[in-house]
């Protein structure tokens, strides 16, 4: 649940970013897709951080839910704006990041 919290505040800071103006990078698939719809960026960006701090404040409690989800999403908006105007960042890289949280999140689950 952590994981699917983690990655949901991470698509909301990416659609976000994906319809600035002010940062010069190579858009593709999605990104393109979502900097050509603005209006639908936006609404996906606050369904993913309105889901993401809904279901971390059910699972650490409202207050340290919400705290929790913006410590989040603030880390990832300055990664993305650090990270993302250079093209080392793929999505392989990515899909692994996941894949390891996700892993860490069941052995911890199955073990704790």
């Amino acid at each position: 649940m952590y994981t699917l919290a983690i990655v949901l505040s991470f698509f909301s800071v990416w659609s976000l970013f994906a319809i600035t103006e002010k940062v010069e990078f190579n858009k593709k698939r999605l990104t393109l897709a979502l900097s050509e719809n603005v209006g639908l960026a936006k609404v996906v960006s606050f369904l993913s951080f309105l889901t993401a701090t809904i279901l971390l404040g059910s699972l650490l409690g409202p207050a340290v839910g919400i705290l929790a989800n913006t410590v989040i999403w603030m880390i990832f908006a300055s990664c993305i704006v650090l990270f993302a105007p250079f093209p080392k960042l793929r999505l392989p890289h990515l899909v692994l990041i996941i894949v390891v949280l996700l892993g860490l999140e069941v052995v911890f689950n199955l073990f704790l």
